[in-house]
């Protein structure tokens, strides 16, 4: 059985991992270092608060985890807004990652089923270029269809399936199928492209501006708290 310990430089902490490393492998975190006398021990300095990191520490193999590190001794009252991002906020991170590590999903729909795709980012940047568009280039007619590329669900799943931790088994739920079945495979809009619109150009480019820009959001969500706090 391979344990995580957080808070493992603590007082409960580190009586913790040396009472489990004889019979277990332990992972051993904390922001300060440690020194255990186990060759079962792994110990990584880093600080849970930030998301990556703590989600980063449950990978499929770990079988147990032992979460101890928190803002205490008075450190939350003091503190309010950090004993929220270190006590609840990296508490809430570490909890999702042991939800979604190694695990499987069902996909309601063929894997052939297509649907009409764009990225985040092509969306948000059709706001800002639309606001930037002259009147008179729009003319009378303000509404814009973007265009949606033709995904299948396969292909979905092919192209995050190097980086998942869980599989995908396809089992088709026939009402949703139907649902599916008579939606837009894709979009075009000559409009919109005459316009300077951008769209996805495949798949991979979706999910490489997704796993990006959910990458600098996480840190510029931790950098910004960090830093009101000095």
């Amino acid at each position: 059985m391979r344990i995580l310990v957080t808070g493992a430089a603590g007082y409960i902490g580190s009586a913790l991992v040396d009472a489990l490393s004889p019979k277990h492998d332990v992972l051993a975190t904390d922001q300060a270092a440690m020194a255990f006398g186990s060759s079962r021990v792994e110990a990584t300095v880093g600080n849970i608060a930030y998301p990556q990191f703590a989600r980063a520490l449950v990978t499929p193999d770990i079988d147990t985890v032992f979460h101890l590190a928190s803002l205490v001794s008075g450190g939350a009252e003091q503190n309010f807004e950090l004993g929220n991002k270190v006590n609840l906020d990296a508490t809430r991170d570490l909890l999702e990652a042991c939800r979604l590590a190694g695990r499987d999903y069902v996909c309601p729909v063929r894997p052939d089923t297509r649907m009409a795709c764009i990225s985040l980012g092509c969306v948000t940047e059709a706001f800002s270029h639309a606001a930037g568009i002259p009147a008179e280039q729009l003319k009378a007619s303000r509404t814009m269809l973007l265009t949606g590329i033709s995904v299948s669900a396969q292909q979905m799943w092919d192209a995050v399936r190097a980086r998942a931790k869980g599989r995908v088994r396809f089992d088709p739920d026939p009402g949703l199928q139907k649902i599916m079945d008579a939606a837009p495979k894709s979009t075009h809009s000559r409009r919109a492209e005459q316009l300077g619109f951008r769209h996805s150009r495949n798949i991979e480019e979706i999910v490489a501006e997704y796993e990006s820009e959910k990458a600098e959001h996480e840190k510029n969500h931790s950098d910004t708290s960090f830093a009101r706090h000095g």
